[in-house]
């Protein structure tokens, strides 16, 4: 099998850079394989990788790996077998106790990470069994929502304060956003559960009855026709409920998502837009005397980066910790987005209006929603980042004492110090390293579930936002998404492939880059290019085909040109006609995106397709 070729390809490097033995752990590897299958691949090893997070975390090595990877004889090494050679560059092997920095080697993790997460996150649906426990999960979870006691005592006292200081602001500026024409609702290329697809989604006008009290029809569709005979949903048992699906996620386990009915995400993408545009207006005020801060510093909607860098610097310095929850939006529920809007009662009012409160299992099932939103829905991301943010941020006020005991700051300067440094991107959580219990006990106070297995406060070790960091040492690992491919055909697998050649090199792994590229130009022989090509290519030198001199008729000059595939789909006649048409042009204006650009024809699902172009390499 060439992708576990690869899998001890990585050894091989990880040889070189740490000068490790690694003769035993390739043995272990494949008859490991021979016996278990692809479970040691996907499963057993990201439990090694978990395994030396946590000793990280704990400053020595823990004991909970042994049941799965066999100990050395007693007295030699407390460590286990598998991997030795690596893992006593980070840890003492006779006492177990992390070693200290600058004698614990980074590059040792970033190996290990490589070797134990290659196959986690492989594009494969996992076992029957384990896709059924999932999805009653998620149904099981939501019953749970219902007996949540209602929200009291001084934790959801110290929340109503945090929040008392922000959403005034956020209410005045979500009124202003509604009246802003530039604010327009979205389609998007996703999936819902009418089946409509592409430009079939600009042919429906459903419109609910609840929404009379936040969205207007001219709002949603720029026009003024009779919604009526549009076939107006008057009742709520008449709503087209969530359809609950399973995506591939890890070998492990499934993601369960929500799909959407194409009425209600595109109301969900309308309510969102505004949200966020008007949390990034929300400018400080005076009151009272008193400064009210704006939160768009904390808060990112599309841009990891902040919080990567927190992570690096957290790695370093220990003073931040990064937080991860588990089961985050599914665990959002609608008590608690009651009690953090509730000073915001115009956005409360849309939110809700442009929530679906119904949710169909694949068994045909129908039962009324708890949750906020699952994933799937618009509003699930920048809903679910408000509500930790202010959690967070209540935790550490009370952490430090910011607030009297009659509700007031003891002074600005104690309130801006404690919201200072907290970031939150989805369900990642960036924190004072010195307030996590308090931040745990909060967020777990308020229904949600902090996972311990990936949240970092003490060692060097921490993760944030698909980046991992040791000492300041990045040590993301290069993950398997799709099998081999068998030719330049086998579309999606190949440009998988060539993508993880490019990462693997620009992860500072030449010798493994260079493996793959190997099985690539097999098929396909693809040139040099630079990152920014339309083409594929590599990202490093190969011997290849080369440029050409090409005369540009359209701008009069001469230009460098290579042959290279280019990634496409298969698109269908699907021609928009009269309102539809106008539809489309008015809310796409200025937008690139393949599946916006032609109001006659849609892409075919799952077509993804190579075909051979001219391209400027660089």
């Amino acid at each position: 099998m060439k992708s576990l070729d690869i899998l001890l390809g990585q050894l091989d490097e990880a040889h070189i850079y740490t000068c490790a033995r690694i003769d035993r752990d390739k043995s272990t590897i494949l008859s490991r394989y021979e016996h278990e299958g692809y479970s040691f691949l996907g499963i057993t090893l990201p439990a090694f990788s978990e395994w030396l997070t946590q000793s990280i975390q704990a400053g020595r090595v823990l004991t909970s790996i042994y049941p799965r990877f066999r100990k050395r004889p007693k007295g030699t090494s407390v460590l286990p077998c598998f991997l030795h050679g690596l893992t006593c560059q980070v840890f003492d092997a006779k006492t177990g106790e992390i070693l200290p920095l600058g004698i614990r080697n980074p590059v040792a993790v970033k190996f290990i990470q490589q070797v134990c997460l290659y196959f986690k996150k492989v594009f494969v649906v996992c076992d029957p069994e384990r896709d059924h426990q999932a999805k009653e999960a998620y149904r099981e979870l939501d019953f749970s929502l219902r007996s949540m006691p209602k929200f009291s005592g001084d934790k959801a006292t110290m929340l109503n304060l945090v929040c008392r200081r922000f959403f005034p602001v956020i209410e005045k500026e979500f009124i202003a956003a509604i009246d802003d024409e530039s604010i327009l609702p979205r389609h998007g290329p996703g999936a819902t559960a009418d089946k409509a697809w592409a430009n079939g989604k600009y042919r429906g006008r459903g419109y609910l009855k609840r929404w009379d009290l936040s969205l207007s029809w001219e709002h949603l569709y720029g026009v003024n026709t009779v919604h009526q005979s549009n076939g107006e949903v008057t009742l709520p048992r008449d709503e087209l409920p969530v359809k609950v699906v399973s995506v591939p996620k890890t070998m492990k386990t499934s993601r369960i998502i929500s799909v959407e009915p194409t009425a209600m995400q595109f109301a969900q993408q309308l309510t969102a837009a505004r949200l966020v545009k008007s949390l990034q207006r929300a400018k400080p005020f005076a009151r009272k005397g008193m400064r009210v801060p704006t939160i768009h510093s904390h808060l990112n909607f599309d841009d990891q980066s902040p919080n990567q860098r927190a992570a690096y610097e957290g790695s370093i310095s220990g003073k931040w910790a990064t937080v991860d929850l588990s089961e985050a939006s599914d665990r959002v529920s609608c008590k608690l987005v009651s009690l953090v809007f509730r000073h915001s009662p115009t956005v409360a009012r849309h939110l809700f209006s442009c929530r679906s409160t119904r949710a169909m299992m694949p068994d045909g099932n129908v039962f009324h929603l708890r949750k906020y939103a699952s994933m799937g829905s618009a509003l699930t991301f920048p809903v679910e980042a408000l509500c930790f943010l202010m959690i967070c941020i209540a935790a550490v006020c009370d952490q430090r004492n910011v607030f009297t005991k009659s509700g007031r700051v003891r002074s600005i300067e104690a309130f801006e110090n404690a919201r200072k440094g907290i970031l939150v991107f989805g369900d990642d959580l960036i924190v004072p390293a010195d307030s996590i219990v308090k931040v745990a006990e909060y967020l777990t106070s308020f229904g949600l579930k902090v996972n311990g297995r990936k949240t970092f406060y003490q060692g060097g070790f921490r993760e944030s936002c698909g980046t991992d960091w040791m000492d300041g040492v990045l040590v993301t690992p290069t993950y398997l998404r799709q099998e081999p491919p068998r030719s330049h055909r086998d579309a999606a697998r190949f440009v998988s492939w060539v993508h993880m050649a490019n990462r693997f090199y620009k992860n500072g792994m030449t010798r493994t880059a260079h493996k793959v590229a190997d099985y690539i130009d097999k098929m396909y022989k693809l040139p040099c290019v630079q990152e920014t090509c339309a083409g594929l290519g590599w990202h490093f030198y190969r011997e290849g085909p080369t440029p050409v001199l090409r005369w540009n008729k359209k701008t009069n000059t001469s230009e460098l040109v290579v042959n290279t595939l280019v990634v496409g789909s298969k698109k269908l006649s699907d021609e928009l006609l009269d309102e539809d048409r106008l539809l489309f042009f008015h809310l796409n204006r200025g937008e690139s995106e393949d599946y916006l650009s032609d109001p006659t024809k849609s892409p075919k699902r799952n077509s993804l397709k190579l075909r051979r172009r001219k391209v400027i390499p660089w």
